[in-house]
Parts: structure tokens; sequence; C-alpha cells
């Protein structure tokens, strides 16, 4: 009978921490409306795709044709017209870099803006393309209109590198940076009206589907009832999917977005569990149900770590149940190393606290290559990305 006692027969003291409830709770999600998921929208929206194909075709200057490629990126609009813009880099590049020395002008914004989009997008440009750089005359970008007031073009002039110099492009999220420019661009009195509509309504258009993905985690996570029963942890449901259009804001990658934000969210929960909810020896247990992933040791777990690793166990099966029907290979063993990885971290770390070890720096850069989770989520996310065969 000993062997049988659960650790919920023992009176424990938690030191359960205070978390704030989320301000996106169930209600205002499901309130939420956007009118660009209409057709109409979607219409408009292919109409002026057209439009800026036929824009990107009739481009003959290279530097103009780059500063349209750089326009489209930044707008958000590069994913739209991804085969054109592969071609007018390959003929630019083939022709400009390879087999002439003709780029190397003495213009150092046009091979400042060459080098960063090239090498973007994967082609071999050393930085020695710079080298030949000699002082000339000022060439300025097309989008900056020489009609412009100098009061206008210099504050235009020092919004852009305010901007660029406090973080790096590659550092900004995509998405707010889309809309960041947008703003910007709407400023400026010469910006291309066609391309501007299109950036507002595609941005517009692919929020829509944005918010129809959130309502739909939204009411996955309200049917699991982790809310509700596990109050104590924090609910972090809207954070846990506005990661996802930041890695891969494309419509095409709702599947992701969607499985990666339940992940998320589970995810912080355990965190909680592990770091202010389970005691040294419940957390053995629980990570050895992961290792094992094995219900049969549930019994032993207090209800709210149960209801968890329940959870946990279930969606990850029903994730691997949909790849073996879609695809026809089964990730279990493989989704099982990682989370037994991740909950492995997480022990390592408790056991830290329980004992009052403080573990060096490297010790604890070792250990978070498995408690900061993220082999476990890009094992998820590739799952999660692959297409059907």
């Amino acid at each position: 009978m000993e062997a049988n006692k659960t650790f919920e027969d023992t009176k424990v003291t938690r030191p359960v921490a205070s978390f704030k409830p989320p301000i996106w709770d169930y209600v205002f999600i499901q309130s939420l409306r956007s009118k660009y998921g209409d057709e109409h929208y979607v219409e408009r929206r292919d109409m002026l795709m057209e439009k800026v194909k036929t824009m990107i075709d009739t481009v003959e200057n290279p530097l103009h044709q780059l500063e349209l490629i750089d326009v489209l990126q930044r707008f958000g609009l590069a994913y739209l017209f991804k085969e054109e813009l592969k071609t007018n880099l390959d003929n630019i590049y083939n022709e400009y870099v390879v087999q002439s020395d003709t780029w190397k002008m003495n213009n150092l914004y046009a091979i400042g803006l060459a080098f960063r989009l090239f090498r973007q997008h994967g082609f071999d440009v050393s930085p020695d393309i710079f080298s030949s750089f000699q002082e000339d005359t000022e060439i300025l970008p097309q989008n900056i209109s020489r009609n412009m007031s100098m009061k206008t073009k210099i504050r235009m002039y020092q919004l852009l590198v305010e901007h660029a110099l406090e973080f790096p492009l590659h550092w900004r999220p995509p998405r707010l940076e889309a809309r960041w420019f947008i703003n910007v661009c709407e400023r400026k009195p010469n910006i291309n009206p066609i391309l501007l509509e299109l950036a507002k309504l595609d941005f517009n258009i692919v929020q829509a589907t944005h918010l129809e993905e959130l309502k739909h985690v939204s009411r996955w996570w309200k049917r699991t009832g982790l809310p509700n029963k596990l109050g104590f942890l924090r609910d972090r449901l809207m954070e846990s999917y506005i990661w996802q259009p930041e890695m891969a804001f494309e419509p095409e990658f709702g599947h992701f977005r969607t499985t990666c934000s339940k992940l998320f969210a589970m995810m912080t929960m355990l965190d909680d569990i592990y770091d202010s909810y389970g005691t040294l020896e419940e957390l053995e247990v629980l990570t050895d149900s992961f290792k094992r992933w094995d219900t049969s040791l549930m019994d032993k777990l207090p209800e709210p770590m149960k209801i968890l690793f329940l959870a946990i166990h279930n969606n990850v099966n029903e994730v691997a149940f949909e790849i073996l029907r879609d695809q026809g290979f089964n990730v279990i063993p493989c989704l099982k190393k990682y989370w037994a990885e991740y909950c492995e971290g997480y022990l390592v770390e408790a056991r830290w606290l329980h004992n009052g070890y403080k573990p060096s720096l490297q010790e604890y850069l070792d250990n978070a290559c498995n408690s900061i989770g993220v082999r476990l989520v890009m094992v998820h996310a590739y799952f999660a990305t692959c297409k059907p065969t």
C-alpha cells in the first residue's frame, strides 16, 4: 500500500508564484473582427499584385530594381513576388557582380544596398565590394524625391537613419517593421500609390488571417480547461501566439503558427510547474513520465501536474497522429526525445535550487541548451511545416 501513496496524501507547502491574469481573455479575443477577410479585398489585392509584377518587369536600371526589391521586402510584400524578385536578383548579380566590374561604381548607397540584398538572399558577395568606393556626388535613393522640400527631406532621412541606428534591420520583427515602414512611407509625397495601397491592403488581409488563427487557438485553449484548472500558473496564450507571425507570417504557415502557439502555451505552464509549484520529489516523477512517455506514473502526482502532463501528452500524440496520417512516418520517438531533454533541463535547475547550489556560467549555459526549449520548438516547427507527400 505504501508504494501507491501519492504526493497529495502529504501536506506540502508550495512556493506558488503570484502571476497576473491575462489581459486578453477568451471573450475579448472571440469578439474581435476584421472586414479584410472578405473576398473583395482579396480580389483588389490580387489586381494590385498584377500591376506590381508589371512594374518589376519594366524597371531597367539595376539600382532602381534593387530599390524596388528593398521596398517590397520592407513592406512585407516580398513573399508575394518570390519568383520575380529571385529572377531580378539573379540577373543583376550575374551581370554586374560576376561578369564585370561595372557594378563597382562610386556610389556608396548603391553598393551598400546591393551588398545587403545579395547577402540576405544567399549570394556570395565579399565585403571587398566596398574597396573601390571613392567619394562622388550624392545619389539620392529613388524613393526620396529631389522635389521634396528640404525640411521634409531632412526629416525623412532623420527618421530612416535613427531607425537604422537603433537596431540592425535583421533584428527587427518583420511584421512590426512592415507596419512602421508603411507609416513612414505614407508621409512621402512621392511614394508609389500602388505599392502603398498594396502594402496596407495585404498587411490587413494577413492580419485578418492571423486573427482567425488566434481565435481558433483560443477556443482550443478553453476546451483544455487548463486556464481554469491551473489558474495559479501563467496563462499566456496571446504571448504564445504573437511569437509565431514574427517567425513565419505568410498565410501558408497557418498550421505552424497554431501548432507552435499551443506548444508555447503549455511549455509556459510547465516552466512554472518546475519553477514554482512542484517539489523536487514530484518533479523527479514528472520528468520520468516524460522520459518514458508513459501515463502509468500519473497517479503519483498531484492533480495539477496530472492534468498538465496528460494535456501535453495528448496534444503531442495528436500532432504525431496527423503527421503519420498525412506524411506516413512516426515522429513519437523524436518528439519524446526532445520533451525528455527539455524536462531534464528543468529538473537540473530544480535540483540546483533545492540544494542551494550556484552553478558556474558555463554549467548554466550548458544546461540551458535543454531548458530553454529551442530544440523542442524547432522539431515541432519542422514537422508543422512539412508538406504532405
